[in-house]
């Protein structure tokens, strides 16, 4: 629905040629209900590339299925039935010593979450942030620890995957601003709200340009009335 609201108001908005500049900084003169119009259409120029962006980000993360399991198929989880063979350790291992050998694989990451074993998936999944990835808060660098030996099962660096699959981590990134860190988050709350802006300013529109129907019409009989009665004189 987002989507075709930009792509239906682009089409209405496109200037003319020879026209961008006073589209995107109208000087505001004249009615009320064209000073509304200029800078509704300017709010929507200047919004409408960024926009087009973010959403179709949030569109492609929706279809989570099938999209996730062509994009992330570089990235699979470690064999169950190698998992179950591997040999019980002296010591159990722990949380804290699985977060440690994933951090020990990446110097400076920082741990993102932590999975727990489960029955049917015997390994400790732990993901961890580098400094060098867009998603800033919450890492896509993948280290899968046994449950039972505490060795690497797999391992999957975010820097050094598949374009695609990087492409795939990227989305999330881009949509929630995560890729400017904080800046980026506050890029895309401001994005949002100037959405917001632009709504306000055509709901502010279509009710002034209503406003003025509706004068006229009621104003129209004694209008009419006024003809009669000169042609009548």
């Amino acid at each position: 629905l987002m989507l075709s609201n930009l792509s239906l108001g682009l089409s209405l908005a496109w200037p003319r040629r020879g026209q961008w500049r006073r589209a995107l900084a109208p000087a505001g003169s004249g009615a009320t209900s064209l000073n509304y119009y200029a800078w509704h259409r300017a709010v929507g120029l200047w919004l409408v590339a960024p926009a087009f962006a973010l959403v179709c980000a949030g569109v492609l993360m929706a279809w989570d299925v099938p999209f996730a399991r062509w994009f992330d198929d570089s990235r699979p989880l470690p064999s169950v039935r190698m998992a179950e063979d591997e040999p019980l350790a002296s010591a159990k291992p722990s949380e804290a010593s699985a977060v440690l050998v994933a951090l020990r694989r990446y110097p400076g990451a920082k741990l993102a979450a932590l999975t727990l074993p489960r029955e049917r998936q015997p390994w400790f999944a732990v993901r961890v942030t580098q400094s060098d990835e867009l998603r800033r808060f919450s890492g896509q660098t993948i280290t899968y620890v046994s449950s039972r030996s505490g060795r690497v099962l797999g391992d999957y660096d975010a820097l050094k995957v598949p374009l695609k699959t990087r492409f795939w981590d990227a989305l999330y990134a881009l949509h929630t601003g995560e890729a400017g860190g904080y800046a980026g988050r506050g890029a895309v709350a401001a994005l949002g709200m100037s959405l917001l802006t632009s709504m306000i300013l055509g709901l502010t529109l279509w009710a002034t340009r209503r406003a003025r129907r509706l004068s006229a019409k009621a104003n129209r009989p004694a209008a009419d009335a006024y003809r009669v009665q000169s042609a009548k004189t």
